[in-house]
C-alpha cells in the first residue's frame, strides 16, 4: 500500500476531533469564571451589609419608641396638671367635670378628686385599688403634695402608674388633689403602635428591675413578670451591647432565636426592647442568594447557546445577515437581504424581506397612530392627576374642616351642659329651655361632623376595628333606647326581639356593631310617620370555621311601616350623600351618610347587608355580620 493513502486512511479511521465541544468548553469556562468570584464577592458583602443595616435600624426604632414614650409620658403628667387647674375654677358639683376630665383622658383607668382632708370626694372610672390609694398617699395628696410614681403597681387593672396634682386657687392653699391612675399598658402600646416593626417583629418594655410593663398583644398575660433571664433583657439592664449568639439556641419574649435591639427611655429608668426572628432577618439574605443562583444559572445557559452559536459552522451567512439587518436598523427598509444561499437561512433572508417590506408600509401608519396615542394619553394622564388631586383636597377639606368644628362644639357642648347643670348658677325655666335647645341643636351638629371623620376614614382605608369582649343584649338594648325619644314624639313603639339561642357574649368591635344599629334605627325612625319599627336579632342560616373557633354570623334585622324606597332608587341609597326624596329627607335634616357609612362598617367587619323594601309599605334592611364567642378571640387578632 502507499504510503501516503495508508495516512488518508488512518486519518479517516480516527474519530474526528470536536472543535465545536472545544470551543463551547473554553467559551463557557472564561465567560462564567469571573462571575462566579463575582457573586460569591457581592453575596458576602451583600449579607454583611444587610446585617449592618438591620442592626441599626432596630437600635435607631428602638431608640425613637423610648423618646416617644418618654414624650407621652411627660404630656400625660402635663394634662393631669392642667386637669387640677381646670378643676379648680369649679366651685359647685365637680362630678360632671371629673367624668368629662375622665372620658377625655385615653389613659386614665381612673381619676379620683381627694378633699383637703385626705378623703375620696369623687371618682370616675374603674374603681382604683386600695393598695394604692392608701390613707398615708391620700393625706400627702390632701396636703397638696404632687406625686408621679415611677414604680409600677401590677393587679387587676394590668400595669397602672399613679399621678396626683394639687387643687389650688391662686397663692391660697391647696384645696386637695386630683388623683389618677395611668394605665401603663395602654399608654405604651400607642406608642409601640406609633413606630411599628414593619410586622415581622415586636417590641416591649421593662422597668430597672427586668419585669416586663408593656407587651405585645401575644404577651399581655405575663404582665409583671421578670424577664431579666432573657439574653437581649440582660444585656440592657446590664447596659451592655447585643448581638446574637451564632452558636446557642436561646428564647426571646415569643420566638426562638431572635435579632434585636434596645434602648433605654430618658427620665425613666425603663428600657425599649425590639425581637425580631433570625429567620425574618435571614430572609433578605436568602431571597439575594437566590436571585444569584438563578443569574447564575442563565447566565450559564446562555454562554453555552452562544458557544455553540459560534462553533457553528455558518459563520459567513450569519454575517451576510448581520449587515442586512443593521441596514434595516438604519432605516433602509427597501434594501433586500442578500444571502446567496437556498437553504433555510437564504428562506428566513427570503421571508425577512417580505416582512420588511409590509412593515415598511404600516411604519407610516403606526407613527400617525402612535402621535394620536401619546397626545390622548396624555390629555387622559392630565386629567387623572387632576381628578386625583380633586378627590385628596376634598377628603383632606373634609377632615381638617371636621376636626377644627369638632373641637369648639365639643366646648360649646360641655358649657352648655355644665350651664345647664348649674355650675354657674341658678337659670330661668326660659334659660334652661334655651340652653338645652343649644345642647340638642349642638349634639346634632357633633353627629353629622364625626359622620363626614367616619366617612373619610373609610374613604381613606384609615379606620381600624377594635374588638373586645361586649355583652350583645347590653348592646342593642343600649342602641333602642338612644332612639326611643325619637320614637316617642312621633309615638311610635320599637319593637325588640333576640334569639335566646344568640350566646350572651361575643368577641367584636362593640362601637361600630353599635353604630350600625343605631344608623339603621334612626334611619327607620325618621322615615315612619305611623305604624311600628321592629329589631330582630337572631343567628343567620350558615356557620364558617375560622382556625380552632366557629364564626356567630349575626342577623341584624330593622323593620319599618315607614314611606319605603322605590325599585329604581334601592340601588342608590348606601351611595354616600344620596337622599331619596329630597323634599322629605330635607325636613328630617342628615347628610346621606348613614346607610353608605353602614355598608362600609359591614363591609369593613366581613359582612354583608340588603334592603328590600315597598313603596309607601315600609323597608327592611338586613345586615349579616361575623363575630366569634367570647372565649375565643384570638384568631382575629
Amino acid at each position: 500500500m502507499h504510503p501516503t493513502a495508508a495516512t488518508t486512511s488512518a486519518r479517516s479511521d480516527a474519530p474526528p476531533e470536536r472543535l465545536h465541544t472545544r470551543i463551547v468548553t473554553v467559551f463557557t469556562l472564561i465567560a462564567l469564571a469571573p462571575l462566579v468570584l463575582g457573586a460569591f464577592l457581592s453575596l458576602a458583602v451583600g449579607i454583611w451589609v444587610s446585617r449592618s443595616e438591620t442592626a441599626a435600624a432596630q437600635r435607631q426604632t428602638a431608640q425613637l419608641i423610648g423618646n416617644l414614650m418618654s414624650e407621652r409620658w411627660g404630656a400625660v403628667i402635663e394634662s393631669r396638671r392642667n386637669a387640677a387647674a381646670l378643676l379648680s375654677a369649679v366651685e359647685s358639683d365637680q362630678r360632671p367635670t371629673l367624668e368629662l376630665l375622665r372620658q377625655t383622658c385615653s389613659v386614665c383607668q381612673t381619676i379620683v378628686l381627694v378633699s383637703r382632708s385626705g378623703q375620696i370626694v369623687e371618682q370616675a372610672g374603674a374603681p382604683a385599688p386600695a393598695d394604692l390609694l392608701t390613707p398615708a398617699l391620700l393625706a400627702r395628696v390632701g396636703a397638696g403634695e404632687e406625686i408621679i410614681s415611677a414604680a409600677p403597681a401590677f393587679g387587676q387593672l394590668g400595669t397602672s402608674l399613679l399621678l396626683a396634682s394639687p387643687i389650688r386657687v391662686g397663692q391660697q392653699a391647696p384645696r386637695g388633689g386630683l388623683v389618677s391612675v395611668i394605665d401603663l399598658q395602654a399608654l405604651g402600646t400607642q406608642a409601640l403602635q406609633a413606630l411599628a416593626t414593619g410586622g415581622r417583629g415586636y417590641a416591649y418594655i421593662v422597668d430597672a428591675r427586668g419585669r416586663l410593663i408593656v407587651a405585645p398583644p401575644a404577651a399581655v398575660s405575663t404582665l409583671g413578670s421578670d424577664i431579666s433571664a432573657i439574653p437581649l433583657v440582660a444585656a440592657a439592664l446590664s447596659r451592655q451591647p447585643w448581638a446574637p449568639p451564632k452558636s446557642q439556641v436561646y428564647t426571646g419574649l415569643l420566638s426562638q432565636r431572635v435579632d434585636g435591639a434596645w434602648a433605654a427611655m430618658p427620665g425613666t429608668g425603663w428600657f425599649v426592647l425590639i425581637e425580631v426572628p433570625i429567620s425574618v432577618v435571614n430572609t433578605n439574605n436568602w431571597y439575594f442568594i437566590g436571585v444569584q443562583a438563578v443569574l447564575l444559572l442563565i447566565t450559564a445557559l446562555a454562554t453555552v447557546l452562544l458557544g455553540r452559536r459560534l462553533a457553528a459552522t455558518i459563520t459567513r451567512p450569519i454575517e451576510q445577515l448581520q449587515r442586512g439587518v443593521s441596514r434595516l436598523r438604519a432605516g433602509d427598509w427597501r434594501q433586500p437581504l442578500a444571502v446567496g444561499r437556498r437553504d433555510e437561512l437564504g428562506q428566513l433572508a427570503e421571508a425577512f424581506n417580505a416582512m420588511a417590506n409590509d412593515l415598511d408600509a404600516q411604519r407610516g401608519e403606526l407613527r400617525r397612530r402612535d402621535a394620536d396615542l401619546t397626545q390622548a394619553n396624555g390629555e387622559l394622564q392630565q386629567a387623572l392627576a387632576e381628578a386625583h388631586q380633586a378627590s385628596m383636597l376634598k377628603s383632606q377639606f373634609i377632615a381638617t374642616v371636621s376636626h377644627e368644628l369638632r373641637t369648639p362644639l365639643t366646648g360649646v357642648l360641655g358649657y352648655s351642659d355644665m350651664l345647664a347643670l348649674g355650675i354657674y348658677g341658678d337659670l330661668a325655666h326660659d334659660q334652661r329651655e334655651a340652653i338645652q335647645r343649644i345642647y340638642n341643636n349642638g349634639q346634632h351638629l357633633l353627629e353629622l361632623i364625626n359622620d363626614l371623620l367616619d366617612f373619610s376614614k373609610l374613604e381613606a382605608g384609615k379606620l381600624d376595628l377594635r374588638a373586645e369582649v361586649f355583652d350583645l343584649r347590653e348592646l342593642v338594648g343600649d342602641a333602642v333606647e338612644t332612639c326611643l325619644p325619637q320614637a316617642q314624639a312621633k309615638r311610635l313603639p320599637i319593637e325588640l326581639s333576640t334569639d335566646p339561642a344568640l350566646p350572651a357574649r361575643l368577641w367584636g368591635d362593640p362601637l361600630r356593631l353599635r353604630q350600625i344599629l343605631l344608623n339603621l334605627l334612626s334611619n327607620a325612625v325618621k322615615f315612619t310617620e305611623r305604624g311600628q319599627v321592629s329589631v330582630r336579632i337572631s343567628l343567620a342560616d350558615r356557620q364558617a370555621a375560622a382556625g380552632a373557633a366557629a364564626l356567630v354570623w349575626l342577623l341584624v334585622e330593622v323593620d319599618d311601616t315607614g314611606i319605603g324606597i322605590a325599585p329604581d332608587d334601592q340601588e342608590l341609597i348606601f351611595d354616600a350623600f344620596r337622599q331619596i326624596d329630597g323634599g322629605y329627607t330635607r325636613q328630617s335634616g342628615g347628610t346621606g351618610l348613614g346607610l353608605a357609612i353602614t355598608r362600609r362598617l359591614v363591609e369593613l367587619m366581613g359582612g354583608s347587608i340588603a334592603l328590600r323594601s315597598t313603596p309607601g309599605a315600609g323597608s327592611r334592611f338586613s345586615a349579616i355580620l361575623p363575630l366569634r364567642p367570647a372565649e375565643a378571640p384570638a384568631a382575629d387578632n
